[in-house]
């Protein structure tokens, strides 16, 4: 997949002039389903934009919310039958859009982006997050009724899951790369853990490059690209393979022809998984299908693939898996009203299985459902599918 550039406003036309309004997307749009509103489906933004963009609308005001409140989910690519790249437009859009803002305004979302997406910021956020609950503020802002409020909620669950990164190994050189990303450093140390015991067990050769950072993702989706460009342009310089456990991410360097693929897929493809006797797990396993593994990167049997190797282990898909659980990037916290809701419903979705366990391939749809679950008082562990087969290692 190779990232389009930026268009400009009479390119917008032309890709958004595909779209026949044939409604096939209604029904796969998480945010329509929510409000029934036209302007709040795909079909809906592509006439604001061919409105804007032709001049007739002005580039403020309801256009520019209804835009912003797509969660970018691409759940209507997959339905389109004119093949409509929704994703370039509405990123495009935004691009465009955000341009014609007062600079002031441009720097501030700019740099809170930038910030959010530094791995130096987020080591010292996760020793903030690691202090607030070791000294009961945590405690006390729960007592205290932080819950009320949605993007310090918001906030305030995430945070348990802050951590300090791990120490990075020097390895020798080796033609695998893991691509630990921005927030998953800092939320998902156990997967990186998992992924090196497995690595070392199958005898694969791996590095931790020093040319990472983040995968661009949250600058880009947010109409930044050009600031997005330079995030990525510093992974063009690995020979190997990037192996990400982040479906986002991985989506994302793809998309920009960084050569990349995701750890299930990686796992499952290499000959040496076979050669290991997994230990049996009895269990249920309920499997949350990310937006960008499912509509992005469109290969999720290999998560499947993968689970089937633990013996006598049951893996259950969950019964809304091509609906968007609400964490679409930063989306959970500049929109937590509505990451919420479709949270909710991922987590009525959890109980009508009643799984052990859940897993999931998006670091940010880790964080959300387990703070959706803990909400709800629902004590069900949120896994990466490799920690579960690192478990079942021999002994």
């Amino acid at each position: 997949m190779v990232a389009a550039p930026s268009l400009s406003k009479a390119q917008l036309i032309t890709l958004a002039d595909q779209c026949v309004k044939c409604a096939y997307c209604l029904p796969a749009c998480p945010t329509f389903a929510l409000s029934a509103h036209e302007a709040e489906s795909p079909r809906g933004r592509i006439a604001l934009i061919q409105g804007w963009a032709g001049g007739v609308l002005v580039a403020q005001g309801a256009v520019a919310q209804h835009l912003d409140h797509c969660l970018e989910c691409r759940a209507c690519e997959a339905v389109c039958p004119s093949l409509v790249q929704f994703g370039t437009l509405i990123d495009s859009a935004r691009t465009q859009l955000i341009a014609e803002w007062p600079w002031w305004r441009r720097w501030w979302r700019q740099a809170r982006l930038t910030l959010l997406s530094q791995p130096k910021v987020l080591k010292w956020l996760a020793h903030l997050a690691a202090f607030y609950w070791r000294l009961g503020i945590g405690a006390i802002a729960t007592r205290a009724g932080i819950e009320r409020q949605p993007f310090l909620a918001v906030v305030h669950r995430l945070s348990r899951r802050f951590q300090p990164p791990l120490p990075q190994t020097s390895h020798p050189p080796a033609a695998v790369g893991l691509f630990l990303g921005c927030v998953a450093r800092v939320t998902q140390q156990d997967t990186q853990r998992a992924i090196t015991q497995l690595l070392t067990a199958l005898q694969i050769p791996w590095t931790v490059p020093q040319m990472q950072g983040c995968c661009g993702a949250m600058l880009r989706h947010n109409g930044f690209a050009a600031a997005a460009d330079q995030q990525t342009h510093k992974m063009q310089s690995f020979q190997g393979t990037w192996v990400g456990y982040s479906s986002a991410c991985v989506a994302e360097l793809q998309q920009q022809s960084i050569h990349s693929v995701e750890i299930c897929r990686f796992l499952v493809d290499a000959p040496q998984l076979a050669t290991i006797q997994y230990r049996p797990l009895h269990g249920r396993v309920a499997v949350h299908e990310p937006c960008s593994h499912r509509h992005l990167l469109r290969d999720t049997a290999a998560i499947y693939a993968l689970l089937a190797i633990i013996p006598e282990l049951m893996v259950m898909p969950m019964g809304d898996a091509g609906r968007c659980c609400g964490a679409a990037g930063s989306y959970l916290l500049d929109h937590p009203d509505t990451a919420a809701t479709l949270g909710a419903s991922k987590v009525q979705a959890i109980q009508a299985l009643q799984p052990d366990i859940v897993v999931t391939t998006n670091s940010g749809c880790a964080l959300h459902l387990e703070a959706q679950l803990r909400a709800a008082g629902i004590s069900i562990p949120v896994l990466h599918p490799v920690e579960l087969l690192a478990r079942q290692l021999p002994c």
